[in-house]
């Protein structure tokens, strides 16, 4: 099932459904469900305010060739974006352009 995220008067219609939503730097950054048995590592997104996808996220590199969605986004104390996976790899995500850069293994 697709989802929807309403911007403005806009209704952008995404992949699955939006799991949670962070505006940063003039952007929406969301992160998408991915459900269990599919497979989609690249689940976070950021848009402008009309709508317009600026860029997807960077696949996670650890882990191999698994399922390894991303599975929360925060932002940190110095402002960085960060993506955490289920694999237990936090990534600094870079608003520009959606690349990634591993920053702390919590498992």
């Amino acid at each position: 099932m697709d989802g929807q995220l309403y911007i403005g008067r806009n209704i952008i219609h995404l992949r699955y459904p939006v799991a949670e939503a962070i505006v940063v730097m003039n952007r929406i950054v969301v992160r998408l469900v991915v459900p269990p048995k599919e497979k989609f590592n690249r689940n976070v997104y950021a848009l402008n305010y009309d709508g317009k996808l600026m860029w997807q996220i960077e696949e996670a590199p650890a882990g191999g060739d698994i399922a390894k969605p991303f599975m929360n986004l925060w932002l940190s104390n110095d402002g960085s974006l960060i993506a955490g996976n289920w694999i237990g790899v936090d990534y600094r995500v870079a608003l520009e352009n959606g690349r990634i850069e591993a920053t702390a293994f919590t498992k």
